[in-house]
């Protein structure tokens, strides 16, 4: 076996794991990761009235939304809150403007140093990198465990989690699922040690409590009941020795330290694993119709990209390249496994810890597989993280296999160097400039609306002249009428100085598949110098579309304070679209928010689930005052007036 200094290992991968999630900490705003400002609402409500907060199974009147998520994360949580009444929600606000960040907090206090609920956020933080910094410790030891003195492929299993930049990401945000991450790796090594020790009372002891703490931190690990089942039957059947008293024993343990929670929730509501709270809390989510090949296609292809690196509610991902190295990874995996299976290389033992990865990855995926069946939107990656200590494992373990002994340290080494600089790469040159300010103003702002243009096809452009009002005008926002989603063609966006004839100035196309009702699109290109007090006119055409599978946009038919006028093909008409135009204050465009080149971004939804759910989290009294409220009411006029068209 080759070895490496068994302490040193460890502790390097820790501690490059750690200034690592530091590093994507800093550079990720406040409540830009799924649901922060959820989970810290959870904490909050617990530190300040030391109980589990109230649950009406309703999307109103729910002051934690997130109180269907047993609460042991929270539990622990709440002792970061020094005694502070105010709530999160009534400081935050909703960001309708450009940019990734879509909740902002005060910069008083979000600016390091940090102050108020903002330092408590980031101490919160970090003791969930601290937890994740233990996942990727377990790891390491059950990699050793397995194969003893190989510190190589320890380090190496633990090394590839420790880089994956999904897995930092969500290391490096409050969320209770780095928590069921640790507890569900912890667990899995107390099932080795089982294994490993099969008359031991303690490890059956201790593995009962794990799989209870597991229940009490996610839903999710429900489907370690049946591994845990099948995993004991299997062994100690094999055995010959009698599967009873080791069964008793864990279940027991695990129903002593959760039971009480889902009992709960059964007295109380009818719903021990609030299964159907989720299809009353997120009716957007639910599968009304069988799902078609095309939607499994997409799960599968969502869930790789999320699992390695799709940041902020699916908003950005790492580059291509990036993928095709870790689906690399993967399949050279897939292929020395096959091999080693084939050629038997494995002890009895490791045959049978093989046996509890492949059931446990088989048990996230099929209750994962059961989610995106019944839900829409569930393809994120991140929920198999719990079982990601055995997809490591076992995919270095096929790596390892394909190459002789003398070779595996020399690609130890350019594996280690190769994830770290992939990593790198994605912290510097995709999460810091997708976070930086944009540095952009608001130059134009129609933001009425009542009604839908004519549709975008063949026969049929739709334009829009305005005068920009500062320099370096760098993009234009619009948005889109789409009831029937289009699965083909695209839409293509040009901009010209009004009354400049054929000099367009920027031309880009979009994929129509991408375009869902009411997305907000932002065109950004270069910042035009020279912008200040020239009309310009922007038009949409898609030639290639017939009559009936075309697309329009939103606009207002009042006149508004732009200084221009709608076009339907170049001719002008009554009406407004709905529209902002946005101006580089910078020097120098560096992302590209600020234009540094061509390029659509979708920033989806008018009101985005996001923004609903805060929304119907705070109190009604201060609903009203928001702007989620204003754009609610305007919702309601424009899908009436759509509908009698």
């Amino acid at each position: 076996m080759l070895t490496i200094k068994s302490t040193c290992a460890p502790l390097v991968i820790l501690a490059l794991f750690l200034s690592l999630g530091l590093c994507y900490s800093y550079y990720t705003p406040l409540w830009n990761p799924p649901d922060e400002e959820r989970h810290f609402a959870y904490c909050e409500y617990v530190a300040q009235h030391h109980a589990l907060p109230p649950y009406r199974p309703d999307p109103e009147g729910n002051i934690v939304s997130m109180a269907f998520h047993p609460p042991l994360y929270y539990l622990m949580g709440s002792f970061f809150f020094i005694d502070d009444k105010g709530l999160l929600e009534e400081e935050i606000s909703v960001n309708d403007g450009p940019g990734y960040t879509r909740i902002t907090h005060p910069k008083r206090e979000a600016e390091f140093p940090y102050s108020g609920k903002a330092k408590t956020a980031y101490f919160l933080r970090l003791f969930s990198l601290m937890l994740s910094g233990m996942t990727v410790y377990l790891i390491y030891l059950i990699a050793l465990t397995v194969f003893p003195g190989d510190t190589i492929f320890a380090s190496a299993s633990a090394l590839f989690v420790a880089t994956i930049p999904q897995f930092l990401y969500l290391s490096a945000s409050i969320s209770n699922e780095n928590l069921s991450i640790t507890l569900s790796t912890a667990y899995l090594l107390s099932l080795i040690y089982i294994l490993k020790e099969p008359c031991k009372l303690r490890w059956q002891v201790i593995g009962g409590t794990l799989l209870g703490l597991c229940l009490l931190s996610k839903t999710f690990t429900l489907f370690y009941l049946p591994i845990t089942v099948c995993f004991i039957l299997w062994v100690y059947l094999r055995d010959r020795r009698n599967p009873i008293l080791p069964l008793s024993i864990i279940l027991s343990t695990a129903i002593v330290v959760a039971g009480w929670w889902y009992l709960r929730n059964w007295l109380l509501f009818n719903d021990p694993v609030f299964s159907k709270t989720v299809g009353i809390l997120n009716p957007w989510h639910l599968q009304l119709f069988p799902p078609f090949l095309s939607y499994l296609t997409t799960v599968l292809q969502r869930t790789f990209t999320s699992f390695f690196g799709e940041f902020g509610t699916l908003q950005f991902s790492i580059p291509d390249v990036h993928f095709a190295i870790y689906g690399g990874i993967m399949l050279l995996g897939i292929a020395g496994l096959c091999r080693m299976l084939a050629t038997k290389e494995c002890t009895p033992f490791q045959v049978r810890v093989l046996g509890l990865f492949f059931l446990s990855l088989l048990g996230g995926a099929g209750i994962y597989g059961y989610l995106n069946i019944k839900h829409i939107g569930f393809y994120m990656g991140r929920y198999l993280f719990v079982v990601i200590a055995p997809f490591a494992i076992v995919t270095f373990l096929g790596v390892w296999s394909l190459f002789p002994f003398q070779w595996r340290k020399p690609l130890f080494i350019f594996l280690s160097l190769l994830l770290i600089l992939l990593n790198l790469n994605v912290l510097l040159r995709i999460l810091k400039p997708a976070y930086a300010e944009t540095l952009l103003v608001e130059g134009v702002n129609q933001s009425m609306f009542c009604c839908p243009t004519p549709e975008i096809n063949g026969n049929t452009t739709v334009g829009q002249t305005f005068f920009s009002p500062r320099n370096n005008l760098c993009a234009i926002r619009v948005m889109f009428s789409c009831p029937v989603k289009q699965l083909e063609g695209s839409i293509t966006f040009a901009l010209k100085e009004a009354g400049d004839k054929g000099k367009i100035l920027h031309q880009m196309s979009y994929p129509l598949k991408k375009i869902d009702d009411s997305d907000r699109c932002c065109f950004i290109f270069l910042p035009i110098p020279n912008s200040l007090g020239r009309e310009y006119q922007f038009t949409f055409n898609s030639p290639v579309l017939p009559p009936g599978k075309g697309i329009s946009l939103w606009y207002n038919t009042s006149k508004s304070a732009v200084g221009g006028g709608m076009l339907i093909n170049g001719k002008p008409v009554k009406g407004n679209l709905y529209f902002q135009a946005y101006c580089f204050t910078g020097e120098h465009p560096k992302t590209d928010w600020q234009g540094r080149r061509e390029m659509v971004i979708n920033q989806e939804w008018y009101l985005s689930i996001r923004e609903l759910q805060l929304y119907y989290e705070r109190s009604k009294e201060f609903r009203v005052t928001t702007t989620t409220h204003e754009k609610l009411l305007q919702v309601e006029k424009i899908f009436y007036n759509r509908n009698s068209f």
